[in-house]
């Protein structure tokens, strides 16, 4: 298991590499000098060259990689350029806590939709409910969470009144209070990923209701709720765990659209008006942090997958 752990290990570090590079390079990569976008045409000479200083653009780029990178692993990502001035890795920590309860939210809803949904829908192959469950997460999934937000606020909040839209209340004010502002924004996430959750977890289960022991525990006389729960289920979720803990940096990523509709202080609402503002320092950071939020969890997946999937360790071992 340890050898396990370490071929992942090292497998992540030029991943992350290659991350901390496209995220200092992205400054770079927009047209023109990042110089003109931030001090506008009626600027002096002085705050011109007051701005390349600040940036780093009078040095090498590798010069300014690594300056960059030492600061990053110091936990330095910089100040951002736009008032209020203040440290970026301070406004990414008032923002990312938005994010990362949006995304547990919206991971335990889908988990907890799509489980006995797949399970029944298995269960009941080629029934009228299967095939609804079927036509049901294929519209889930095809249609996007910007259209499916908007229904959602306009039926739900605006008309029928059950949960508040344009603001956000943290934890200290209350949770009940804050799940109540977290809840529709939540499920709007969840919706598609309940759907992708049940069409992956139902063919896993129908291969495994067809193998040998699960024949042999029906001639035994067992029920099919225990079949179901505790014998399929288990070794059928491997996948799942994997494209659960894939999930979570994609909907860290992905909850933007659900920032933009709900007025949300998440980190994709940050990075959004900082690429508008053009403040450079905090864009890279916030698109450093996703990126590096989402190889994590991608890193702690394939270690839980091995924990609980022998083959996968054999495989590396």
């Amino acid at each position: 298991m340890i050898r396990y752990i370490t071929f992942r290990l090292m497998f992540a570090i030029p991943v992350l590499f290659l991350v901390s590079v496209g995220t200092f390079l992205l400054v770079y990569l927009v047209p023109g000098n990042p110089v003109d976008h931030i001090i506008g045409p009626n600027s002096t000479h002085a705050q011109y060259l007051q701005i390349q200083r600040q940036l780093g653009l009078d040095r090498p780029v590798l010069v300014r990689y690594w300056e960059w990178l030492s600061k990053v692993l110091q936990g330095n990502l910089g100040i951002n350029l736009v008032p209020p001035v203040e440290s970026v890795r301070t406004r990414i920590i008032q923002a990312l806590p938005v994010n990362i309860e949006l995304t547990i939210i919206a991971l335990v809803l889908g988990l907890v939709v799509s489980i006995p949904l797949a399970v029944f829908s298995a269960y009941k192959e080629n029934s009228v409910f299967d095939r609804l469950i079927g036509v049901g997460t294929i519209a889930a999934i095809s249609i996007p969470t910007f259209l499916l937000a908007l229904v959602l606020v306009l039926l739900v909040a605006i008309d029928w009144h059950l949960f508040p839209i344009g603001q956000w209340v943290r934890p200290s004010g209350g949770w009940l209070t804050n799940l109540r502002y977290a809840l529709l924004p939540s499920i709007v996430l969840a919706i598609g990923e309940a759907a992708i959750f049940t069409r992956l977890l139902r063919s896993e289960l129908l291969e495994t209701l067809n193998e040998d022991y699960i024949l042999a525990a029906r001639a035994k006389g067992m029920s099919s709720l225990h079949i179901l729960f505790r014998e399929a289920l288990r070794p059928s979720s491997f996948s799942l765990v994997t494209l659960s803990g894939l999930s979570i940096g994609r909907l860290i990523g992905g909850s933007i659209i659900a920032e933009q509709v709900f007025s949300l202080p998440g980190i994709g609402s940050i990075i959004v008006n900082a690429a508008q503002q053009s403040d450079y320092p905090l864009v890279q950071g916030g698109v450093l942090v996703v990126a590096v939020v989402y190889v994590t969890s991608s890193l702690i997946v394939d270690v839980v997958h091995g924990v609980i999937d022998p083959r996968v360790r054999r495989r590396h071992g």
